[in-house]
């Protein structure tokens, strides 16, 4: 979803050289230094990885080779070459219990193996560039504005967990944010994200009021009423301000990128 769009919005006078899995196992090191040796890339926008939050549960190994080994031999073969790198991480490193948005400086606390096996790779990519983002959605993949068109068209009845709050972000947005972090090139964390922020429930409503859906009734529930293998955070919102100051503006409302998305 994020490493596609990168791809499509590289900037001016940036050969992206895309790498999938078919290419190349990021976990073997072998594998990466083939890669590198062939590619000869100038920086690394590292956007692998196991995202299926539940599914970790119950795969906990496939998440620590595909978030963690992957990350370790990627982040080595760029140190080797002196070269910078980007690392895609998540919001999942916190536990949700802050009630303010958290900063980069934030002790990180994860409830689930998705968010641990990120909070390992980012320990892994420590010199690296660390963007952490959150509720993803964007033209590729899967993702919660695609699921809710899709049930609209099942049925007339959602319920919608309404005690998890945080801020929707498209990669639309997203992703030319991460070649203006890589092409600065200074290691750190950074938090980046749409302004503002919702429930999923509260995102619901949003895809379908804008896609001019009506007729559908949205129920507000409880994460204890819609149990899931993971625990997620209750409170995931982000603290962006540094990257703000950075760019001298912060990423569009969470509605206004909605928007656009949901009309393109």
């Amino acid at each position: 979803m994020l490493g596609g769009q990168a791809v499509r919005t590289a900037p001016a006078g940036v050969e992206p050289l895309p790498v999938t899995r078919a290419d190349c196992d990021l976990a073997e090191p072998d594998h990466v230094e083939l890669m590198f040796e062939k590619l000869r890339p100038e920086g690394v926008l590292h956007a692998a990885g196991f995202t299926q939050v539940d599914r970790a549960e119950v795969a906990e190994e496939v998440a620590i080779r595909d978030n963690v080994e992957a990350t370790v031999a990627v982040a080595e073969a760029a140190r080797r070459r002196g070269i910078p790198m980007l690392l895609a991480s998540t919001d999942y490193v916190f536990d949700g219990k802050s009630d303010r948005p958290y900063r980069e400086d934030d002790p990180p606390h994860p409830l689930n193996v998705y968010g641990r096996t990120k909070l390992d790779a980012e320990l892994a990519a420590a010199d690296a560039i660390i963007v952490r983002s959150a509720w993803l959605y964007g033209p590729h993949g899967r993702h919660f504005p695609g699921q809710i068109l899709a049930l609209a068209a099942q049925t007339q009845e959602l319920k919608v967990v309404h005690d998890q709050r945080g801020s929707p972000t498209s990669t639309l947005v997203l992703a030319p944010v991460l070649w203006e972090l890589l092409l600065r090139g200074e290691p750190g964390v950074y938090h980046a994200a749409c302004e503002g922020a919702c429930t999923w429930y509260e995102l619901a409503r949003a895809v379908l009021e804008l896609k001019g859906i009506r007729g559908i009734d949205v129920k507000p529930c409880t994460t204890a009423e819609f149990p899931r293998p993971a625990k997620r955070p209750a409170m995931s919102v982000l603290d962006c301000s540094k990257l703000t100051a950075i760019r001298g503006r912060p990423l569009p409302h969470w509605r206004e990128a909605l928007a656009e998305f949901l009309a393109s």
